[in-house]
């Protein structure tokens, strides 16, 4: 709107070179539109061909495999990332009640377009306090291994 005021302004003015100026930024901003279209059009189409469910199970999958080889090499960090992600779990029912409205309701239009959207919330958010949840349990376990040394010490 005030690149179009501006344009009118200068065709009013007299001022045909500041009214190309303005032209060519136009052209400018139209051909990096048409480039933005064409790479949402491109995320669109495989947003709705990949399933973010199927997905998940196959790093559902890599994650008990590696988990199995994590167990065997140091169970402490395994038992962190198994408690981290069952937090992350009970996180997740919580999000689902409180967040997922609110991308929801701030989504709006796109979410009901588009039903894979959906799909991809849901994912977003259960991976988001997966990785949560491991964070606070390894957080937890620094700060109890640090109480527990300083209790010793004091001693």
């Amino acid at each position: 709107d005030a690149l179009e005021a501006e344009y009118k302004a200068a065709l009013d003015a007299g001022d045909q070179d500041k009214a190309a100026r303005i032209l060519k930024k136009c052209e400018a901003l139209q051909a990096e539109l048409g480039t933005a279209m064409q790479a949402t059009s491109s995320i669109t189409a495989i947003t709705k061909s990949i399933d973010p469910t199927k997905i998940g199970d196959v790093f559902g999958g890599i994650y008990n495999g590696v988990l199995a080889c994590l167990a065997t090499a140091m169970s402490g960090g395994a038992a962190k990332v198994g408690i981290g992600v069952n937090l992350g779990n009970m996180l997740s029912d919580a999000a689902d009640k409180v967040l997922k409205p609110f991308i929801m309701r701030q989504l709006g239009e796109v979410v009901v377009a588009d039903p894979h959207t959906q799909k991809w919330i849901d994912f977003g958010l259960s991976s988001l306090c997966s990785s949560i949840g491991i964070g606070l349990a390894f957080y937890a376990d620094q700060l109890i291994y640090t109480v527990s040394n300083a209790m010793v010490g004091s001693e």
